[in-house]
């Protein structure tokens, strides 16, 4: 999101984390004033996206619940919440660009752009599947649900979160040493510096070059390479930040590109570039249809879709 690159959002991260340190010996300081920086620092964002995001939060938490306790049904109820999700966060998406016209929300344009995102969508499919597949053993607190829905560092723009792993980050005490402090300010002047001047300089110059009157065959080859790279180093940026942030908040962000030029085959390559994405669909998606389908056509098939 645009906030990672503003100085007050940058600020508040860090008067943050320094809040964190300073009640480190608070058992519960990185659960409780995580939550409450959260909803701070939408509300600061925006009023209408605070409203709608602990709405949203809210919602799909009532809906997880019952899907941990549930006996009878789980599996229609499973079902038809990931497709309730889905048709919502699809007709947002669709009303966010002029495509669909819905009733009485053309004052919250900004709040639907901002959370009806993807990202958001698919982690709360992974707290459905956990909660379908572990029951009421995997029933997490609110507490911790709505901070991994609502996670700044990576609120709309990933990497994506396994709800397990956060839920089990949230049970440990606070605990950054300098090494870690160290790494983390230096991931995030990494993710910085791709952000503000590579993708800023490569932007111009992809303009640059866009601009020509005519565009020959080795111009219009640049620009694919050029744009991809662009995208590489602006998509990797964020993912820096976040991951730097997400360190020093005590929570660990899974690395969302693992080098991806430099593997050794395509297959890998697919694999490293926005891996948890990847991930996503090869645990949500690949693996359940897997089953079913052991023909060697289909498996081929699913995972062409799946690294598209």
């Amino acid at each position: 999101m645009s906030y990672m690159l503003n100085m007050n959002a940058l600020v508040a991260m860090f008067g943050m984390i320094a809040a964190l340190m300073l009640t480190r010996f608070w058992k519960q300081n990185k659960r409780v004033l995580l939550l409450f920086f959260n909803v701070c620092f939408l509300f600061v964002f925006s009023e209408k996206l605070f409203a709608f995001a602990v709405a949203y939060a809210s919602a799909n938490y009532l809906a997880y619940v019952a899907l941990c306790r549930a006996r009878a049904g789980r599996k229609a109820l499973f079902i038809a919440l990931i497709a309730l999700n889905v048709a919502v966060v699809a007709a947002l998406r669709l009303f966010a660009m002029g495509e669909l016209d819905l009733p009485g929300l053309d004052a919250v344009s900004d709040v639907i752009i901002t959370l009806g995102s993807i990202y958001t969508l698919l982690k709360v499919i992974d707290a459905l599947y956990f909660a379908y597949y572990i029951g009421r053993e995997g029933e997490a607190p609110a507490l911790d649900y709505v901070n991994y829905l609502l996670f700044v560092p990576t609120f709309t723009s990933g990497p994506i979160l396994k709800f397990r792993d956060f839920i089990a980050d949230a049970q440990k005490p606070y605990a950054v040493s300098a090494a870690d402090f160290e790494w983390g300010v230096k991931r995030i002047i990494l993710g910085l510096f791709k952000k503000v001047v590579l993708v800023a300089g490569m932007t111009a110059v992809f303009n640059d070059v866009l601009a020509r009157e005519e565009l020959r065959t080795a111009d219009s080859l640049f620009l694919m390479v050029w744009f991809y790279a662009l995208i590489y180093f602006d998509f990797s940026g964020y993912s820096d930040i976040a991951i730097g942030f997400g360190r020093l908040m005590g929570y660990t962000v899974p690395e969302n590109f693992k080098q991806p030029f430099l593997s050794p085959t395509l297959t890998q390559y697919w694999r490293n570039w926005h891996a948890t994405l990847g991930d996503w669909f090869r645990d949500h998606i690949f693996m359940i249809f897997s089953r079913r389908y052991t023909s060697r056509r289909a498996a081929a098939a699913l995972s062409l879709v799946i690294m598209c």
